[in-house]
């Protein structure tokens, strides 16, 4: 089973890669591909010779069952109950949502997810709780466009309210769109559940650029959106995505996007070099950038995001944060474990511990992108 992404073209590269890798597997009886890079392959581009099927999004779900049925095992899952599983993992994830409507210039999402499409709010409620009752620390609301989400009239704010009126774990959101950061949403914010961190994926911070893309906001409406979280969160970690290299990208537009995350005082950044993806809008572009300039914009970005770090942890230093084990070392002559805060902060403390321990801590400084951490008080 290989599961692929089209999320970029090195992404393409790698899910066709690894297809071909498991074709080519002495004792493979069948290859089963899912994801978004097997929705848009057509049939004729890719044949490796051996039983090889794909399975629609659509029926993502239904997974085992297509397999097993290719593969002539019929009612397995009947001859046995299947309890409860504990994950073994710090952060478990429910997906409230898939698909997208942006149609963005560079983003071939749509074509492959298709149209928005909402889980039912009572049936997260019901992952949410089983999931709080095998003690997982945090859980991660996910989805292709979360911000999107709205069942029969309930937006994420309403579904993020009536998650927290139950008692559990932390709670985080995964990626959101700017404009979906609605005031309501903001105003959650202090809930001493929900995670103070944001993934807001500008794309880019150049005017200009944003339109070319196709994205709807501008450089005035992320300083006004960061202005009105702190307002309300000042202890508030902010990330993002950066495409450097979109066709027409000049110099100066490059440089007003370093500018932007500065003085909006993001955390830290994911930095891609543009690729053109077959089908969209951009890629019928011909203003190119060069490889070795998208090369190093990329590393002016990642060198900015090791600098935005360091001036959020000392802005922030001596603020409490919770953090969640995700390895001890227990050979280790101080005793140390590392882990993850709510704020997104990774790190280390001096500090006996289990993995999945949820510890109160306080931000001493940073070295080298690993922040270090001193213990509070146990929450548990």
């Amino acid at each position: 089973i290989v599961n692929t992404c089209t999320v970029t073209g090195k992404a393409d590269r790698k899910s066709r890669a690894a297809l071909l890798a498991a074709c080519r597997g002495s004792r493979v009886r069948m290859v089963a591909g899912i994801g978004c890079y097997t929705e848009l392959i057509k049939a004729n581009d890719f044949n490796p010779g051996i039983n090889y099927f794909s399975i629609p999004q659509n029926k993502k779900s239904q997974a085992c069952s297509l397999i097993l049925d290719r593969l002539g095992i019929k009612d397995v899952w009947n001859e046995k109950k299947i309890e409860g599983m504990v994950s073994e993992h710090t952060r478990a994830f429910i997906k409230i949502q898939d698909g997208c409507r942006e149609f963005c210039s560079y983003c071939r999402i749509p074509y492959a997810r298709g149209m928005p499409a909402s889980k039912p709010a009572e049936k997260i409620l019901a992952e949410f709780s089983s999931l709080t009752a095998n003690k997982v620390p945090e859980i991660v609301l996910s989805g292709i466009n979360i911000g999107a989400y709205n069942d029969r009239g309930l937006e994420l704010a309403g579904l993020i309210n009536k998650i927290l009126n139950i008692d559990g774990p932390l709670l985080r959101i995964s990626s959101i769109e700017p404009c979906h950061l609605t005031q309501q949403l903001i105003e959650i914010f202090p809930h001493p559940r929900l995670c103070r961190h944001l993934h807001i994926p500008l794309q880019s911070g150049s005017d200009r650029i944003l339109s070319e893309m196709g994205r709807k906001y501008d450089s005035q409406f992320i300083h006004s959106l960061c202005g009105n979280i702190y307002k309300r969160c000042p202890e508030m970690a902010l990330s993002t995505d950066i495409i450097t290299g979109y066709p027409g990208e000049t110099g100066d537009d490059f440089e007003s996007g370093l500018k932007l995350l500065t003085d909006c005082g993001f955390m830290r950044l994911h930095a891609f070099p543009y690729s053109a993806r077959p089908g969209t809008a951009a890629a019928e572009k011909k203003d190119n950038i060069s490889s070795d300039c998208k090369k190093e914009r990329v590393a002016d970005l990642m060198s900015l995001s090791g600098r935005l770090l360091s001036a959020y942890c000392r802005r922030q230093k001596k603020m409490r944060c919770r953090l969640v084990v995700e390895k001890t070392v227990k050979d280790s002559p101080d005793n140390y474990c590392e882990g993850t805060t709510d704020n997104y902060l990774k790190g280390r403390l001096k500090a006996r511990a289990q993995k999945g321990e949820v510890l109160d801590v306080i931000l001493t400084g940073e070295q080298s992108g690993n922040c270090v951490f001193e213990l509070a008080f146990r929450t548990d």
